[in-house]
């Protein structure tokens, strides 16, 4: 985009445009404007001279004499400096046209700092501005190693200055994420090395500022500390080790952000931020009161980064005074790992009733404000009613007790009279609880509004899904209810908001036909036309060709748990794979039942290897398995996606089974929509199944040195297979091999003799 002719000093005369004999020539810019420099008493000045206008222009003032390395550097203060009749340029970045600043940023700017110019990366930051701008919905799908996490920076950051509309207004930009592991990364690394790059070359004049926002449980209460703290001291010898840890923290001093603590969420849960802060009588002492007192000054920030439950909240509690102080309104907002979207959107829509937070709702107003007999004793037979309707409501769940060996509960209750009723008659009788509520002589202010709410979602018997939910490991019932579309949520919540402009980025986003199933389950193909969604693909810049290979097993019969031959026959594979990469594994695994058995078949003839097995209780496998050194590590869960094991310690992914979705109540809603089970397949589980085989494929290369082996031990995606053409389509950059030998002889050709000794 910007060139620049580096030619030695003394190739342009400069008397030839009227510049003194002291002036030499340094470089062309564009074949239009010569930059020459002179030695002046503070050092170096540099002009550009204008060929077609014939004007020159002082460009800036350096102590050193610029070299040619540093000559790109220059190029924004010459941008500043030119000016002629027809042009003026002002200092900024709103003195670029945004696609020509994009330019800047990516292929002179950051360059300068070690990134590499990548075509997709500046197509997909150009798409992205586009996209916001255009007020379009943006689906970018950008593999690992594409940069999409700097492209949708710059890109928003160009439309928060450019928008002729918003630029004024003053919000932040909205970044959404899953992990917070990818929040902190934007916060602390990805956010500053813009700024910083930026400052430097002259493109804004101050840092950016961003903020964390979080829920409000991941911050410090220094009113339910000191109750917390005041409860445990009457018992000094089962809490002493508690005592002793919190005042080691002292955190009534320097208490705030929970995160950097290191106390067990137990305490945690117990000295956070609950509920309803406004009659709180801590405010002069509460960090978190001032924390959100200046959350409120948009004007503070370029960026507020935040997770997908929290702003999804904010966005459905955004006409009720609920609204959440912590997020700030935004125009711009990217919706990172937005795969999970759906996901998260089923929890923050749908409604879980617990009948015994009602019984402890109860327990914490039974004493009322006002000192009258009459007055106290009508308060207490409201609340008497009130339990028994609870106790009636717990025993006619009671009489639907699942099976235990069932995975979930199938018992439905929208058509549930007795059901139905008693919630109606509960609700009722909280409304009246409710008023008769009064703040305790400490400032709490008991309030069920949470379970009004929830109890208001239940009685919405349109659009809505309810079930009961069976706790085995507790014996208790919970009430359920999800909404028979998400993407009308989403649709009502986020796409319908003219002010609010969205682009949403992912490493998997689409299966193996496109974005078509992802664009359905979020709702943008239903409620926007198609001029109104961007779509863009950005594929890793990494050479699958030669660094990895794909091992499809024939020697697997169909996944069935009752075969005598199945699990055997998975097991000899997976032995046979893990000695040909020599360790360095990732076993995948869709149910930890199916990983322990495996599990523990393997072990005995994998003694060379550190096995590392992940359970829910074990936290710490996958660090385990990057301190193994050639360690094997069976997982499931997590392991699946958002983890990054760079290097050589993982040099091999086994997928042992194809992902299909588990049996939930939203996917059968979604089969109960179907025409049939293989119209329901087709539709939801195949697609479904594709995007989450892509994401475990994708732990294996992580960086472009990387090379390993993907290998998939489903009889369905063997030769002859239902669903091996879609999942070699989907898999198309992994070169396919035959055998385990295949496998052995390219760990062979790709790593050198360290790891093949093991080190």
């Amino acid at each position: 985009m910007f060139e620049i002719d580096r030619k030695p000093g003394g190739f342009v005369d400069p008397n030839q445009y009227g510049l003194p004999d002291d002036y030499i020539f340094d470089f062309t810019f564009e074949n239009r404007y010569h930059i020459f420099h002179h030695r002046i008493s503070r050092g170096y000045e540099y002009i550009a001279y204008d060929m077609q206008a014939n004007l020159s222009s002082a460009v800036c003032v350096k102590k050193t004499k610029q070299g040619p390395e540093q000559f790109t550097r220059m190029i924004p203060e010459i941008l500043y400096a030119i000016k002629s009749d027809s042009e003026k340029r002002f200092r900024g970045a709103s003195a670029y046209p945004p696609n020509q600043l994009i330019d800047l940023i990516f292929r002179v700017i950051m360059p300068e700092y070690g990134y590499t110019v990548r075509e997709s990366q500046i197509a997909m930051a150009k798409t992205i501005y586009k996209g916001l701008t255009m007020r379009q919905v943006t689906l970018c799908e950008a593999e690992v190693g594409s940069g999409k996490t700097m492209a949708y920076l710059v890109a928003s950051l160009i439309a928060k200055v450019n928008d002729q509309l918003y630029k004024h207004w003053g919000y932040p930009v909205t970044i959404t994420t899953s992990s917070i592991e990818l929040q902190k990364m934007i916060i602390e690394k990805e956010i500053p090395a813009l700024s910083h790059m930026l400052m430097d070359f002259g493109i804004i004049q101050q840092p950016l500022r961003a903020v964390l926002r979080k829920g409000k449980e991941h911050y410090f209460c220094p009113k339910r500390y000191d109750d917390y703290l005041a409860t445990i001291k009457h018992y000094p010898y089962k809490y002493s080790q508690t005592i002793d840890s919190l005042r080691k923290y002292d955190l009534n001093r320097n208490g705030f952000d929970l995160d950097n603590v290191y106390l067990n969420a137990h305490i945690k849960s117990n000295i956070c931020v609950q509920g309803s802060c406004k009659n709180c009588h801590y405010p002069a002492r509460c960090r978190y009161a001032e924390f959100i007192e200046e959350a409120g000054m948009c004007y503070h920030f370029d960026f507020q980064v935040t997770n997908h439950n929290l702003f999804l909240m904010h966005r459905k509690n955004s006409d009720t005074e609920q609204k959440s102080g912590i997020i700030l309104n935004s125009n711009f907002v990217i919706i990172d790992e937005a795969h999970k979207l759906t996901e998260t959107a089923l929890d923050v829509y749908g409604v879980i009733l617990d009948p015994r937070e009602i019984s402890k709702f109860l327990n914490s107003v039974k004493y009322a404000r006002r000192a009258d007999d009459k007055i106290r004793r009508e308060y207490q037979q409201l609340l008497r009613d009130t339990d028994h309707l609870n106790s009636k409501l717990i025993a006619t769940l009671n009489m639907f007790r699942v099976n235990k060996s069932q995975d979930i509960s199938a018992v439905k209750f929208d058509n549930n009279i007795t059901i139905t009723r008693l919630l109606e008659r509960i609700k009722a009788k909280l409304e009246l609880i409710e008023n008769w509520n009064r703040p305790d002589g400490r400032g709490n202010t008991p309030s069920c509004a949470r379970l009004l709410e929830t109890l208001s979602a239940f009685n919405q018997t349109r659009g809505m899904r309810s079930w009961i939910k069976y706790d085995r490991d507790e014996d208790n019932f919970t009430l359920c209810s999800i909404p028979f579309s998400i993407g009308t949520e989403l649709q009502r919540y986020l796409w319908s908001d003219m002010n609010m402009h969205f682009a949403l980025t992912s490493g998997t986003m689409c299966d193996d036909t496109g974005f078509s199933f992802f664009k359905e389950e979020i709702g943008v193909a239903r409620y926007l036309n198609e001029y109104a969604i961007e779509e863009y693909r950005c594929e890793s810049p990494f050479d699958y060709k030669n660094n990895s290979r794909l091992y499809i097993s024939e020697n697997v019969p169909d996944p069935d748990m009752d075969d005598p031959y199945y699990v055997p026959a998975v097991a000899a594979e997976i032995i046979n794979l893990i000695r040909a990469t020599r360790g360095r594994t990732a076993v995948l695994f869709t149910s930890y039942k199916m990983l322990s058995v495996v599990y523990e078949i393997v072990k005995p003839y994998l003694s060379d290897y550190p096995l590392i097995q992940m359970s829910r209780s074990n936290r710490n496998a996958i660090t385990q398995f990057k301190e193994s050194g050639n360690g094997v590590l069976f997982a499931s869960g997590s392991m699946w996606e958002g983890v990054d094991c760079a290097g050589d310690i993982l040099s091999s992914v086994i997928i042992v089974r194809l992902p299909f979705p588990l049996r939930t109540h939203a996917m059968e809603q979604k089969k109960n929509r179907c025409a049939s089970v293989h119209d329901f397949v087709q539709t939801y589980a195949v697609p479904q199944m594709i995007i989450k085989l892509r994401q475990g494929a994708g732990r294996l290369i992580r960086t472009e040195s990387d090379t390993g082996v993907l290998a998939i031990l489903d009889a369905r995606a063997a030769k002859g297979g239902t669903y091996r053409h879609r999942v070699l389509t989907a898999l198309s950059k992994y070169p396919l091999v035959r055998t385990v030998f295949d496998v052995r002889a390219f760990i062979d050709e790709v790593k050198d003799e360290s790891y093949k000794k093991g080190a």
